[in-house]
């Protein structure tokens, strides 16, 4: 796309004019941040107040960043009045082993249940909001499926898709995929078997540490960041008997890394002729996924979509 130079002047001018308003208030990143649960992500990837990982549960909010909050009037955009407070939010469902969060059970506002819904293993419907809740008929709620039984082999999983790699698991190098980061780049979400697909709202291509480094011996070239892009969990039997996670992008060559529910970890470059990259595990075991978006060359912030087939 072609830009005139009388349209770079004008946004020059409206970016200068907002760099001078906001200086004040970005003079440091707040840490705590003072505006946490306001319905807009401080941190850095958003209005940039407060510090990395300080409003962890706006800035992992899909629908966050829309400039309603505390955050927003008292930062960049101030105009001289005083900063609304930030809404209060509750759940009477906290603390029941269930998120009752939108990216879970969907019962509560963001925020409200942020210790359930920060526990890998919530979501599994045994907690009262799952009773109260999208499930209750007047009947008991539906028991979780068990976990399933070993499959010949070990039990461990096996990715179908052609240029699959697998690998036991990650080097020591700082800056490698870690699994055990509870906050990711852009979420979670929990899937019953039989929903068929689902789309992650909002998720970028790559990162500045490259692979090479963590998975020695493999081959494995891309770039990723550290913390997971995104975490899936998924509960049931697949009514296919498998799952399958596309990432796709107009703008980059990407790479899929993702650790399975087994621990074990599995790649993939180009798939089906494209850029673009898939994995497909059959057999398909419960449990969490956590999936790093990368690029096969070192860049950062790719538009890009990820998809979860059944």
């Amino acid at each position: 796309m072609r830009i005139g130079l009388a349209s770079i002047a004008i946004f020059a001018s409206v970016f200068s004019v907002g760099a001078v308003a906001g200086s004040s208030a970005q003079a440091q990143l707040y840490s705590p941040c003072p505006y946490t649960n306001d319905g807009d992500c401080d941190e850095p990837n958003g209005l940039n107040l407060c510090a990395w990982g300080t409003d962890a549960n706006d800035c992992s909010n899909p629908n966050s960043n829309y400039a309603g909050g505390a955050g927003f009037a008292a930062g960049i955009y101030a105009n001289q009045q005083p900063a609304p407070a930030p809404a209060p939010v509750s759940c009477p469902y906290t603390n029941d082993g269930d998120c009752d969060e939108p990216n879970g059970l969907n019962l509560c506002p963001w925020g409200s249940d942020a210790n359930d819904c920060s526990n890998p293993n919530s979501n599994y419907g045994g907690g009262a909001g799952f009773f109260a809740g999208i499930y209750a008929n007047g009947t008991p709620a539906p028991a979780p499926a068990p976990t399933p039984a070993p499959q010949p082999g070990g039990g461990t999983m096996t990715a179908i898709s052609q240029g699959a790699f697998v690998h036991g698991g990650g080097g020591g190098y700082s800056g490698c995929p870690n699994y055990a980061i509870a906050n990711t780049a852009f979420g979670q979400h929990t899937m019953f078997a039989g929903q068929g697909s689902y789309r992650v709202p909002r998720i970028t291509a790559g990162g500045r540490f490259p692979l090479t480094n963590c998975f020695p011996g493999t081959g494995w070239r891309g770039f990723t960041i550290t913390r997971p892009d995104f975490r899936f969990f998924y509960q049931g039997n697949s009514p296919t008997g498998r799952l399958t996670f596309q990432l796709t992008s107009n703008a980059v060559d990407t790479v899929l890394l993702i650790n399975t529910p087994d621990g074990q970890w599995f790649f993939n470059d180009d798939s089906n002729g494209t850029f673009n990259s898939t994995l497909t595990f059959s057999p398909v075991l419960q449990g969490q996924y956590d999936i790093w978006a990368g690029a096969y060359n070192n860049s950062s912030n790719n538009p890009a979509d990820l998809w979860v087939y059944e």
